[in-house]
């Protein structure tokens, strides 16, 4: 049986603790409350949706609120979230986006979500087509770090080796063009050693009277 959630539309706004424990577990600020869905902003500013038929509770930390109420509260970054009226219309809001399903254990996965039905959705991930059984998941969230990201974190880390290397290169040229200037001064040294010969005094006449 689905548990209903309802009567905490009072706590929008307010930091809520997800499970008591398990990789669904979750701290977060409660965004949004609908009949089979929560919205929670977690960590960084990721945004969670938990469908309620496998959430085993919600806990708020009243003293924690209490302590809220009388600290003036900063400025935060408005987080934009998918609004929907059920969990089945909220992952079609998801269409087309890459999405990560549960957030830990072997069910968990990532893909960009192409198809929703009324008992499962499917995935691609690269070569893969998953086809996930709607009632196996208990969260969705649009990851961080997407595929795209992720190719451009890599484009950038190749662009630093790039440099990296160039700067190793010219390094490099300039010991060996260092290198080229001091073996051509020795050379030169060498052969004004070789060439100079010491002039020898004449003496002085007043010198040879004296003998």
């Amino acid at each position: 049986m689905q548990a209903n959630f309802s009567h905490m539309k009072d706590y929008i706004g307010h930091n809520v603790q997800i499970n008591r424990g398990g990789p669904e577990k979750q701290f977060g600020e409660l965004l949004d409350l609908q009949k089979d869905f929560l919205t929670v902003k977690g960590e960084n500013d990721v945004v969670f949706y938990y469908h309620a038929a496998h959430l085993k509770s919600v806990t708020v930390n009243t003293k924690e609120e209490l302590e809220v109420t009388v600290t003036p509260i900063p400025e935060e970054k408005v987080v934009t979230f998918a609004k929907a009226d059920s969990f089945n219309e909220l992952l079609q809001a998801l269409q087309y986006s890459w999405v990560q399903i549960n957030r830990g254990g072997p069910e968990k996965v990532e893909g960009a979500l192409l198809s929703i039905s009324e008992d499962h959705v499917i995935l691609a991930n690269d070569a893969e087509l998953m086809h996930i059984s709607m009632f196996h998941i208990k969260s969705v969230s649009n990851p961080v770090t997407t595929k795209q990201e992720e190719d451009s974190n890599e484009n950038n880390d190749s662009n630093d080796n790039k440099d990296e290397n160039q700067s190793n290169n010219e390094d490099t040229k300039e010991k060996s063009n260092q290198k080229k200037r001091t073996t051509s001064n020795n050379r030169n040294s060498s052969l004004f050693s070789n060439n100079w010969q010491p002039v020898q005094r004449r003496k002085s006449s007043s010198s040879k009277k004296g003998c």
